[in-house]
């Protein structure tokens, strides 16, 4: 155990953090828990199989543990996120559960990147020890770790809401035989997700909005380098590689390009799933959906080009998908729900003799792609807008006779019951299939 510092915060950050936890705490009194035990696995209270960490799956839940602690550890292909678990008691601090990681790596990350103070991890400085584990890398006592953080917090025989889960969950679980554990998600009579601590990350504080924007200020560059990069005879890697260049210089934590190239077949895939040595040509058609995050708090904005300028089938694609776009604007007010914004966009796709290709768009910010999108534009969706709700407008236009497909559109949030684009300037470039 540790109970060093975190670095030193901004007065700001700290406000927002105490917010979370005290919001945190009002739902645990209303529904008469404890603690909040909140790990970064799938939940593992639930009887059923078809539980996800992705988006749209119907029983995903964000990923509260950064939600909680503001700390994340990243894996990659080859390498699985490390599992990170916070003890939220009712009364007193929380706690941090990690890996030590080798040489206490993942604990020297907690303290850099947490503002919790209190972090819980087992490290024995015993030279059999530390081969046994290749020096902390493959130690095995996080279940334990829990078990004594939730002890520690004098929570041995207490009333505890647990979210996701973590390795060796059910061995915490048996060291406290006298506590009681119970899922923060459950299930309606119907089969629909019933997500206790949702309301927490639907709306954006002031803090949550300000990340949105530097996740959707790097993002414009990003797509201007793409944009400016993606021409005759260069290979997709290049393009992709001048985005993510400014996205990785501007700290964005993670950024997904969703791009489609050509229409013979329609084809749809997130790099670097490109067709090996692809390269873009004059008359190529490009979708480009970024999805960008900073500290966890994600935007998407897709844009549609042709290189070497549209045709005629092209542009009237374009216009209609312009037209959608501009008729869901208009109906922007407080309380419009994600059907009706459906209904006014689609009216405008059918209209001009197309159909839609998926979604009209859904909200964005902490849930971003890992969780499911409460407000989503599709039909019957009753959500209404709300202020803090940060969203995406990108109609999705398909002309089946042509396989000719065109989407745009940018984030946005609603304030003070008014909305606005997160960008400063949405509609200066790549509004058309003109580059």
């Amino acid at each position: 155990m540790t109970n060093a510092p975190s670095p030193t915060m901004p007065a700001e950050d700290r406000v927002e953090y105490r917010r979370r936890f005290e919001t945190a705490r009002a739902v645990m009194r209303a529904a008469g828990l404890d603690a909040l035990v909140i790990g970064s696995g799938p939940a593992q209270l639930l009887p059923v199989d078809d539980m996800s960490l992705g988006a749209h799956g119907k029983l995903a839940q964000p990923r509260y543990h950064r939600w909680f602690s503001g700390f994340h550890i990243w894996g990659a292909e080859s390498v699985s996120p490390q599992p990170v678990v916070v003890v939220l008691p009712l009364e007193g601090e929380p706690s941090l559960v990690v890996r030590p990681g080798t040489l206490r790596t993942w604990i020297t990350l907690a303290r850099a990147h947490t503002w919790i103070d209190r972090i819980v991890s087992t490290y024995h400085d015993d030279p059999e020890w530390e081969a046994r584990t290749n020096w902390g890398l493959s130690a095995n006592d996080l279940a334990a770790d829990v078990a004594r953080a939730i002890e520690d917090s004098g929570l041995a025989a207490a009333r505890i809401g647990i979210v996701g889960g973590w390795p060796g969950f059910h061995d915490t679980l048996a060291a406290l035989p006298k506590a009681s554990f119970e899922s923060t998600l459950t299930m309606d009579a119907a089969g629909n997700p019933i997500d206790m601590l949702w309301e927490l990350v639907a709306t954006n504080s002031a803090w949550e909005i300000g990340r949105l924007e530097r996740a959707q200020a790097s993002a414009d560059d990003a797509m201007r380098a793409f944009m400016t990069t993606a021409q005759d005879g260069v290979p997709i890697a290049h393009a992709l590689s001048a985005a993510r260049a400014i996205t990785t210089r501007d700290g964005s934590d993670d950024t997904l390009f969703e791009i489609t190239c050509g229409t013979d077949p329609w084809a749809l895939w997130i790099a670097p799933n490109q067709p090996p040595g692809a390269c873009y040509r004059t008359g190529s058609l490009v979708t480009l959906g970024l999805m960008n995050s900073v500290d966890g708090y994600w935007i998407q904005m897709p844009r549609t080009w042709m290189i070497g300028g549209p045709n005629p089938a092209q542009q009237r694609v374009f216009d209609a998908a312009k037209r959608s776009l501009d008729a869901m604007l208009a109906r922007l007010e407080p309380g419009v729900t994600g059907g009706q914004l459906w209904d006014a966009g689609l009216a405008e796709i059918h209209g001009a003799g197309f159909e839609p290709r998926g979604r009209l768009g859904h909200s964005v910010g902490f849930t971003g792609v890992t969780g499911p999108e409460r407000f989503s534009l599709l039909p019957g969706n009753n959500e209404p807008l709300e202020d803090g709700v940060a969203f995406v407008l990108h109609p999705c236009v398909w002309d089946k006779s042509t396989g000719i497909a065109a989407q745009l559109g940018d984030s946005l949030v609603m304030e003070d019951g008014r909305w606005r684009f997160l960008s400063p300037d949405p509609v200066s470039y790549a509004t058309s299939f003109d580059q």
